[in-house]
Parts: C-alpha cells; structure tokens; sequence
C-alpha cells in the first residue's frame, strides 16, 4: 500500500479507481452455483497509448461449434474447466505501474483485516495500492492471461490451430486432445480419457485454482452440453426462459417472422426513450441466443437489431411475435449426431430485392454432425439486377466464412477435401463451371465472379444444385411460414419427421 503524500503529482493523474461487484452465478441449466464477488480495477482511464497492443482474442462461436462437432462425430470425451482468479496469475510487466485507489467502504473491510494500514489511510477514508498482477478491469490484463495460457498449453506439448488463436491441439487422429477457450472457461475433448486427463494436469499444475467436469453435462459460454450414447446435445432453454420473463403475450405463435418483416413502415411512431432501451437490451439478448442454438429466429433478430437506434411501435410488435414463438418452441435443442465422416457442406442463398431500396438478402449456413451450426444473414452492398446477380454475390460474400471453416477443419487435421456448396440456381451453377462468355451480362460483378469461379476450379468447394424447397439457407434470407418453414426446420436441426 502506497501513502497519497508519497505520490508524485504525475502518478495521482495516473490513478484509477476500484469496485467490487457481487452477482449470483446460475450454470446454464439455471442452477444456482455460487455468490460471486469482483473486485476489479477501473482500466477505462488508463492511458492506452503506452502500450503496443491490447487485443485479446477469445474463440470464435464457429470454431467452437467445429469442435463440438467433431467431438460428436468422433464419441470424443468432453470436459470443461474454470481457472478461478485467472488475471491474478499474472505478474505486471517490469516498468509497468498501474495505482489504483480504493474507496472508503473496502477500506473500512480491509481496516478490519490490517489495522496496521490505518496511516495510510487519506482525509477521504481512501488508500492507494500499487498492482503487482494483472486485476480484472486493467486495460493490459487479458492480453497478459492469453499469453501465460498461450505459453502454458504449448509448454505442454499443445499446438495453436492457425485459424483461430484459442483452439491448441495436441497429437492426432485417434489420441488428439483439443483445448478451446474464451478467457478463463476452457473446454477439452479427446477420444482417450488419459488425453483429458493430461490436460487438466498440466493446467493444475500452473495455476492455484482449476475448477474441472469431466461428467457427461456441461455448462459452457452461456450453453448447456450434455454428452450422450448417440451425439452431443447443446441447448440455451435456461437462458431463454429467463429472457421470456414478462415479454410473452400467451398467444401460441409456429414461425417468428411473417411478410412484413423487412419491409420499414415510416408512419409506425417511434418508441419512447425508456422503452427504446429496453427495445435494444432485449434484441442484443436475443442475438446472443440466435447464433448459437436458435438459427432459425436469426433474421428476425438481425433486422431488429438494425432497427435498434430509432425502433418503432411496429418493430416492438415484431421483437414480440420472436418472444411468442421462442415461449412456443422453447425446448428446440441442437443435436450433434455422433459417427460417419468429419465433413463440412454449407448452404449459400440469397433472397433477390427484398429490401424496401430493392437490395438483396444473402443467407449462409454451415452444416456438419447432421445439423446447422453457423448462420450468418446480412443485406447486400448493392442493389443487383437479377436473381442469378444476387445469388453471385452472395456466393462471393458467403464463401469468405466457408473457406475459413475449411482452413480451419484442415488445420485441426481433417482431410475435408471440396468443400459441397450447395445452390438453388442452376444458372449460378453452369456460370462458374463452364467457360464464361464475355458478353454475359453478369460481367459488371467481375471480381465477384472470378473469386468464386476460382475455388471452383481449386477444388475448394464443389457447387451442389440443391431444390429451393431443401434449400435451408432460404431461412436467413426471407420470413417463411406454414409448411415450409416447418420443413425447413427440419432440416436445420435434423429432427425425426
């Protein structure tokens, strides 16, 4: 602990504050865990122009659904682990001070563990402490937990995939171990339970506290996992029930979305400031699931979540109708099929002017382990003058994720070969496979067309003509209802018939 007097005036400056926040910790089948206390540090006034870098990475969404996936398909084990305190593993650098004062009510506590710091205490009832480890809230602290982590696993003999900075692998075939992390929360898969068990070792080994499951169900990011005898199911229902809290009107609604979705009524007034932010809270909580168990409600939220700056009495009675039908389909879950081959397909489409300004909508789907594990839906750039325009673009666009998830798929060891594209437009399809005429009328997409034409002929991906009625991007591109929608869903999840 530092004295207020001893601080030079360049160091008071310098000084951040503290806080300490208390939160009751549920797993993600809503079970209570524990009452959790954090004390961290007010990094936001640290001056960030003194270090090089500060970015962290965390895995991405679709890195870990590949390898839940391939835990699925292989029988792997699974196990997830937590390091408690993880930041204060780490030691600051050299010639790195960070002060921070802490505020007259944690003084009082500490007062009653140390009276001895009792001159150290400043006219206000504050002290000041010098950081010797990295404090949650510092600006520099996940970036130095990355890095032991980083050093920790590849001290252990693990490997970092090169297409995602938080997946490290450890041998191959039938012995790997794969370890994904997003910060402090760690899940580990492998075929050997010794794989596992190496794997925790070699963690408390290095660090004080590591909470490890090696059960058959996991709370992970917000998810439930549950390994069972024929795949791995994932699901978010705690999470959803939660979120449903007081938004459900009662009625019984079979599709989130109708016709009217994309379409911008200007008349419809706008919502007041209050219900404005609450309009916004509950899109950005409905995004969150959406990307990970519920694909199917994606579109509806991603146009919300464009909506979200001025949203309108219209746009609160679509994010209402998306409530409905997730109360009405709450116990939808995602199941990993286990066994057959380590193989990626996506599904590429795009819904042609379906926007109020005439732009198109692109939808792109990953698929492996018999179900949809990424989706992404957005707005084209620009306005095209044709269905088979549109579909060219989206393909361009929509490869950009298929052939990472493929460089990746291959640098966790799996020989996917091409990669099937499947896509309703034949016409798209004989464009890209057959020699191209230069009077075509596609010729102003140039670009476009070569970038997609080019994996074609690289053998990256193979175009699979795919019937619109099977075609299961079609459900990020435009409201579907009735018997097609439940077709569609079908497909998605793979649920029996």
């Amino acid at each position: 602990m530092l004295s207020k007097s001893d601080l030079s005036k360049k160091q008071l400056i310098a000084v951040i504050r503290s806080s300490m926040f208390l939160k009751e910790k549920f797993d993600a089948a809503g079970r209570f865990q524990k009452l959790k206390a954090r004390f961290v540090a007010g990094g936001n006034t640290q001056d960030k122009s003194v270090y090089e870098t500060l970015s962290s990475p965390t895995v991405s969404l679709e890195a870990l659904m590949m390898v839940i996936a391939i835990a699925a398909i292989e029988g792997r084990k699974i196990a997830t682990v937590d390091i408690t305190g993880a930041y204060l593993e780490c030691e600051l650098p050299e010639g790195d001070e960070v002060i921070m004062l802490i505020d007259p009510i944690m003084t009082k506590f500490l007062l009653e563990i140390d009276d001895s710091i009792k001159p150290l205490v400043d006219k206000n009832g504050c002290t000041y402490v010098r950081l010797k480890k990295a404090l949650y809230g510092c600006v520099q602290s996940s970036l130095l937990w990355y890095n032991k982590l980083k050093s920790v696993l590849e001290s252990g003999g693990f490997v970092r995939n090169d297409y995602d900075p938080c997946v490290f692998n450890k041998g191959s075939n039938h012995d790997q171990t794969t370890i994904a992390f997003h910060v402090d929360d760690l899940l580990i898969t492998s075929k050997m339970q010794s794989g596992i068990d190496s794997a925790i070792a070699l963690l408390q080994f290095n660090f004080e506290q590591v909470t490890a499951n090696t059960g058959p169900e996991h709370s992970f990011l917000g998810m439930r996992i549950v390994v069972t005898a024929n795949g791995i199911d994932v699901d978010m229902i705690a999470y959803l029930l939660k979120i449903l809290e007081g938004k459900v009107s009662g009625s019984r609604v079979t599709y989130p979305a109708d016709d009217g979705l994309l379409i911008v009524n200007e008349s419809s007034p706008t919502l007041g400031g209050g219900a404005s932010k609450v309009f916004h809270s509950d899109v950005a909580k409905l995004l969150f699931l959406a990307k990970r168990t519920r694909l199917e409600v994606l579109l509806a939220v991603s146009f919300l979540a464009s909506r979200v700056t001025n949203p309108t009495v219209e746009d609160d009675s679509k994010l209402r109708r998306v409530f409905d039908y997730l109360a009405t389909t709450k116990n939808v879950k995602l199941h990993f099929i286990r066994g057959g081959l380590v193989e990626l397909k996506a599904y590429i489409d795009a819904s042609y002017g379906n926007d109020t300004r005439g732009k198109s909508r692109t939808g792109v789907l990953l698929y492996m382990a018999g179900i949809g594990i990424a989706g992404w839906t957005a707005k084209q750039k620009l306005v095209t003058k044709s269905s088979t325009e549109a579909e060219i673009v989206a393909l361009s666009d929509g490869l950009t994720h298929v052939l990472w998830a493929r460089e990746f798929l291959l640098a966790q060891g799996h020989d996917v070969g091409a990669v099937a594209v499947y896509q309703d437009n034949q016409g798209v399809i004989k464009l890209m496979t057959t020699a191209r005429n230069t009077k075509q009328r596609t010729k102003h997409l140039n670009v476009r067309y070569f970038f997609a034409a080019d994996r074609v002929e690289s053998k990256h991906i193979v175009l699979v003509y795919m019937p619109t009625d099977r075609m299961i991007a079609d459900i990020l591109t435009k409201a579907l209802a009735g018997a097609v929608f439940v077709k569609i869903m079908l497909l998605l999840y793979g649920m029996p018939r």
